[in-house]
Formats: structure tokens, C-alpha cells, sequence
């Protein structure tokens, strides 16, 4: 009797053994089947678009591989906007105009270097400084996040003074207002050169009607002289005329070859060289107009880097304008020295003639030669002197010397 109660009980503790292992088998299937679906809606979320979901009775097994393959592709895709944000990042840096992207708050998300620069976007206060260049930024893109496009043009005062073009775009999802973007372009260099092409051609207008009206006359004047003094004073001043349109004429083949001028390479040009030979060249036309030249002290080892006829030209025909504009009779004090930002300096400086500061045809060529260089021309003085600073980029030797 008691072995068969015995028996009892342990098949009693076997059954309740399986019973609790059959509830704790489905349990742990309900959790593992919970547990697939629940990772599986979340690599359907993460499963691009357009690609269909899997199915739904799916193993946990399964799921997790997909998981880890959904994984890998999203790290991908991460470092693939990473590497096409960077690219964004640096081709935002390097455009010349200037992009600002706002929020539908107003509030700036993105702003190039470019815009900052312009615009003088603070860091402090998260827009431009309140003048009406500030104005006009807030009123455009008022305009653009009301969803119509705007173009204005704001002027600001110098130094140096800016022409600024400023165009507000919406930015539109398809479904509202997302933001505003807004481009800026300064137009100032543009406007500069416009302004100077027009000064150029009325100053080439009225230099080669002057000599031309002058061959005229002094053509009739010798026809009609019977003097021989007369006539060769007047065959004289032919002579001198006709040599002043033929520079002309070269001036203004010059600087058309200099406006469509190829870049070329460049090469290490000792200053005091080429100074040399540009003063060797006006000495004619200084002993003519009774000019003597000073020149500092230039030391052999200055050089500029650049195209050496682009060079030889800026600096021949910097010495021949300044050496035209100065008083008869009077010095020109020429002076090379290493100036800051990387450039030599060539200085022309004496009392203002006739023809003072007043632009040549010369001077366009000068201009244009040093802009392809990397240089430029400075203008300066007034009724009683005059004064020419042509700023070229230097070479090791200059640079070495500026920093000693």
C-alpha cells in the first residue's frame, strides 16, 4: 500500500513537472514570438523605402539577422551623409557668395563664411548688426517665409563701400513653409570695373582726339608755311604727335591682350631689375620734360612672383604714367619696399602736371596687368602731388626679408 501511495505521489510530481514545463514552454514561445514581432516592426521602420516588409510570422532567429543587416546599411547610409554633409560643408565655405538658411522662426540654421563676412553675422546675437543692411535681411525673409520670393539691392557705406544683391527664396516641403533661404551677392568689384571701363573709354575718347585734331592743324599749318624754321618746328611737332597715338594705339592693343591674357606660369622676378630697365627705358621721355628720377635704395634680393612681360609691363608702364603726370622740371622719388598681406610695394610719388592724377590709358593697363598678377593699383594725392603704389605679390626672397 505504501509503494503504491509512493507511486502516486511521484507520478503526482511528474505531471505537475510537465504542466509547469508545458506553461513555461509556451510562455517563453508567446515572449520569443513577442519579442520577433516587436524587433521585427522595427526593422520594417528601419527598411528603406519602397522595400517591402517581411513576413510577419518570422522567427527570432531570423529577425535578429535582419536586424543586424539593417544595421550595417544604416551605418552606411550615416557615413555616406556624413561624407556628403562634409562636402556640402566645404563647398558652402568656398562660394564666393553668400547663403543664409533659417527656420520658419526666423531662427538661422546654416550661414556660410561668405555670408557672415557680408552680412556681418554675429555670433552673440544670431543676425546681421542692426544698420539697413540688417533691415533688409529681416524684411526679406519676412517676404520668403510668407512664401513669396524677393530681390533687393542694399548699398552700404565704406571703407570699403558695397553693393549688395539680396534674394529670399521659400523653402517649401510641398506641404507648408518649411523656411527661407537668402542669397547674397556682392556686386561692388563689378560695379568698380563697370565704372572704370566707362571712365577708361571717355579718357581713350579724349586722348586720341586730341592728337588727331592736333595732326590736323599742324598738316594745314605746314602746307600753308612758307618759313623753313616754321615748317620744321611744325614737321617736329608732327613728328612728336604722331608718336603719341602711335602709343596710344599700342596702349589699347596692350590691354586688350591683357583683359583675354591666358594664365601662364609664374616665375621669381628680382624687383631691382625690372625697375632698372623700366626707368632705363623712360629716360628719354624724362630728359624731354626736364624730370629727373630719385630712387631708394632697392635691395638685389626683392623678387615677385608672376608672368614676367605681365610684370615688366606693370612696372614700365606704372614708371611712364607717373613720369606724365608729374610737374616739367620737378623729381619723381620711386621707392620698392615689403609691404604686409605678401605684396612688394613699387611707389612713383612727385609734384602733380597738367595731367595729375587723371587716368590713361596707361593706368588700364597697369590695372589690368597687376589684377593677373594678383596685385593692384593704388591712386592717391592731389592738385599738387600725385602719387602711384603698384602692389605685387612677392616672392621667397621678399618674404624672407620682411620677416628678418
Amino acid at each position: 500500500m505504501e509503494v503504491y501511495e509512493d507511486a502516486l505521489i511521484f507520478l503526482a510530481i511528474a505531471v505537475a513537472f510537465a504542466f509547469c514545463s508545458a506553461v513555461l514552454a509556451v510562455r517563453l514561445y508567446r515572449l520569443k514570438r513577442a519579442t520577433a514581432e516587436r524587433v521585427g516592426t522595427v526593422v520594417d521602420r528601419l527598411a528603406p523605402e519602397g522595400v517591402s516588409a517581411t513576413s510577419r510570422r518570422r522567427t527570432l532567429d531570423a529577425v535578429l539577422a535582419q536586424l543586424e543587416r539593417s544595421a550595417e546599411d544604416q551605418v552606411l547610409d550615416a557615413s555616406d551623409i556624413g561624407s556628403a554633409a562634409d562636402r556640402l560643408r566645404l563647398t558652402l565655405n568656398d562660394l564666393p557668395h553668400g547663403l543664409v538658411i533659417c527656420d520658419e522662426h526666423r531662427r538661422i540654421a546654416l550661414r556660410n563664411p561668405a555670408a557672415v563676412e557680408m552680412l556681418n553675422l554675429g555670433e552673440g546675437h544670431g543676425g546681421p548688426a542692426e544698420d539697413a543692411v540688417s533691415s533688409a535681411v529681416a524684411r526679406i525673409l519676412d517676404e520668403a517665409l510668407a512664401g513669396r520670393r524677393t530681390d533687393e539691392t542694399v548699398s552700404t557705406e565704406g571703407p570699403p563701400s558695397r553693393e549688395l544683391t539680396l534674394c529670399g527664396i521659400p523653402l517649401d516641403d510641398g506641404l507648408r513653409n518649411v523656411g527661407a533661404a537668402l542669397l547674397v551677392e556682392d556686386r561692388s568689384e563689378s560695379l568698380r570695373e563697370a565704372g572704370s571701363r566707362r571712365e577708361m573709354v571717355g579718357d581713350l575718347t579724349r586722348q586720341l582726339v586730341e592728337p588727331m585734331v592736333a595732326l590736323g592743324i599742324l598738316a594745314d599749318a605746314v602746307l600753308d608755311e612758307s618759313e623753313p624754321v616754321l615748317r620744321d618746328r611744325m614737321a617736329e611737332r608732327l613728328r612728336a604727335e604722331s608718336a603719341r597715338c602711335r602709343r596710344l594705339v599700342d596702349d589699347v592693343i596692350e590691354l586688350g591682350l591683357q583683359t583675354a591674357a591666358e594664365h601662364r606660369p609664374a616665375e621669381r622676378i628680382p624687383v631691382e631689375t625690372v625697375l632698372r630697365r623700366a626707368l632705363e627705358a623712360a629716360h628719354p621721355q624724362a630728359q624731354r620734360r626736364l624730370v629727373s628720377f630719385r630712387v631708394g635704395a632697392v635691395p638685389a634680393r626683392l623678387d615677385v612672383v608672376g608672368e614676367r612681360h605681365q610684370v615688366e609691363l606693370a612696372v614700365g608702364k606704372l614708371v611712364d604714367h607717373a613720369l606724365e603726370g608729374a610737374r616739367a622740371g620737378s623729381t619723381l622719388e620711386v621707392a620698392v619696399r615689403v609691404v604686409p598681406r605678401g605684396r612688394v610695394e613699387i611707389e612713383a610719388a612727385g609734384p602733380a602736371g597738367a595731367a595729375g592724377l587723371r587716368p590713361g590709358l596707361s593706368v588700364a593697363v597697369v590695372e589690368q596687368a597687376a589684377r593677373n598678377l594678383g596685385g593692384e593699383l593704388e591712386r592717391s594725392g592731389d592738385a599738387t602731388r600725385v602719387v602711384w603704389q603698384l602692389r605685387l605679390p612677392a616672392g621667397p626672397a621678399s618674404l624672407r626679408a620682411e620677416a628678418g
